[in-house]
């Protein structure tokens, strides 16, 4: 079995409701996230590498296109996993999803919810390491987030305030008015297709493997990819990268600078666009902590200078904020 091409146009093509920007329900059903965070009394930089890699695998597992392919990886597992070990992601926890899931048709809407979970847990997990040193971080960040934005930054609102305001020993407070910022989330979806498409390039053999796939890509008919593209997964995005590899496969080493700058973006702009009292740049500007956001796999250095070069502006607290960074 091809599985690079498995991992593209089955997880692309049959993992409806994965939406970034979609609202999905957390009804229960997910499994728990890597981490329940409830303090910052130390860096726990696995929060993050472990959800990153549990929503990896459920978008695995969501895109299998049969029982028989998710099977199939499952027994060829030891044989395909070698460069998701060497990118630093948890393959116990990937193939412990795949195994769990084997043995029944994918079910690509409970695979969403269980991305849907993660994805905020990436965020959350992110937050309760940024600031280690500033006792009052969280304290802050409970009265600035404000919902719709967070809703609109592709978050689980509840979640985030729940644990964020629990962790500052502080109630959730009433949500405040605000037009919202809907333009975030169709940042965000782009930079999360594109780690999506750099950690499953990790799998091609060849130059040719590769090209097929960005032919295959390219070939998508109008409505799927149309379908896609609401769904929250952006096709160009992914096709991109496949069609701009020429030469070799990447290396795991660039694939995770990639996924490192990509993340920064969308750490960058959720962070940026989640609150918008008077001060809260100035607030993020003096609380980060560089070498703590690089601990936990962001471009701290990035991170701070945008944010802090924006804290000065005339109304700085009232404009969406998003840095194309050149990845």
């Amino acid at each position: 079995m091809n599985f690079s091409s498995f991992f593209i146009l089955g997880g692309i093509a049959t993992f409806a409701g994965s939406a970034f920007g979609m609202a999905l329900p957390n009804d229960g059903g997910a499994s728990t996230p890597f981490a329940s965070v409830a303090s910052v009394a130390s860096m726990h930089p696995e929060w993050v590498t472990g959800n990153l890699t549990l929503f990896f695998a459920w978008l695995l597992v969501g895109g299998a296109p049969d029982q028989a392919a998710l099977h199939s990886m499952c027994t060829q597992f030891p044989n395909i996993s070698g460069s998701w070990a060497a990118e630093g992601l948890d393959t116990a926890l990937i193939k412990e999803v795949i195994d769990t899931n084997d043995g029944s048709p994918p079910n690509p809407v409970a695979a969403a919810r269980q991305w849907y979970l993660y994805n905020t847990e990436i965020f959350l997990a992110q937050i309760f390491n940024v600031a280690p040193r500033n006792s009052s971080f969280l304290a802050n960040l409970c009265n600035q987030m404000n919902t719709q934005l967070l809703i609109d930054a592709t978050l689980n609102a509840t979640r985030m305030q729940t644990a964020v305001c629990g962790a500052a020993g502080l109630p959730v407070p009433p949500p405040a008015p605000d037009a919202g910022s809907p333009e975030t989330g169709l940042d965000i979806e782009a930079w999360a297709s594109s780690i999506y498409g750099w950690l499953a390039i990790g799998i091609s053999n060849s130059t040719s493997e590769i090209a097929s796939n960005c032919t295959a890509l390219s070939n998508l008919d109008s409505n799927l990819t149309s379908s896609l593209g609401q769904e929250g997964l952006v096709v160009p995005e992914i096709q991109g990268i496949f069609c701009s590899i020429t030469g070799n496969p990447p290396s795991p080493a660039q694939a995770m600078q990639q996924v490192v700058n990509l993340s920064t973006q969308i750490f960058y702009t959720i962070i940026m666009n989640i609150g918008q009292e008077d001060g809260y740049i100035a607030f993020l500007c003096s609380s980060l902590e560089i070498p703590a956001m690089n601990a936990i796999g962001l471009d701290g250095q990035f991170i701070l200078n945008e944010i802090c070069s924006r804290s000065s502006l005339p109304g700085a607290s009232r404009l969406r904020r998003s840095s194309h960074r050149h990845i």
